[in-house]
């Protein structure tokens, strides 16, 4: 079914997101994407599977060979009182590096897999994602490459997870 999107200066927010897999207990819990009209979906439930994520990320090939990134995050075992920040981890997959990953069991216990998207042009996007049992937050930023220090723009989408 479709996610709800949050009204931003009396607007629909459009937003192209690549298939994004929320992980958790290192198995796909959550799959959204936004299909040809820029509407932000969820697969269902009976879909998120392992085979099924191979199969759509398989599908598209580019350039640079990345099929896909995994987002995940350590947090500090720190003293209370100390405010160091948690670390966060990236890690590229090329398609042979995706299914020993997707397939494995050295993943992460909780995180995010994305798509792999090749910019095109000029401007660069940067999507941020907080998300809880029951809501998920997305902060997009449009950022040109010639001036990676200034934001260009920035919109925030709110979506009710059911």
């Amino acid at each position: 079914g479709d996610v709800y999107k949050r009204q931003v200066f009396n607007r629909e927010i459009q937003i192209n997101l690549p298939d994004t897999i929320l992980f958790k207990n290192k198995q796909p819990a959550l799959w959204h994407f936004s299909n040809g009209a820029s509407k932000v979906l969820k697969k269902l439930s009976k879909n998120v599977i392992l085979p099924n994520i191979e199969q759509e990320f398989l599908k598209l090939k580019n350039r640079s060979g990345i099929i896909a990134y995994f987002i995940s995050r350590k947090e500090n075992d720190n003293a209370p009182g100390t405010r160091q920040r948690d670390q966060y981890t990236i890690e590229y997959f090329d398609e042979t590096l995706f299914k020993k990953w997707l397939y494995g069991d050295n993943k992460p216990i909780f995180g995010v897999l994305q798509r792999f998207i090749e910019p095109l042009g000029e401007n660069n996007m940067m999507i941020e994602a907080i998300w809880s049992p029951h809501i998920l937050l997305f902060t997009l930023s449009l950022i040109h490459i010639s001036e990676p220090t200034r934001l260009l723009s920035i919109s925030y989408a709110v979506f009710c997870l059911k």
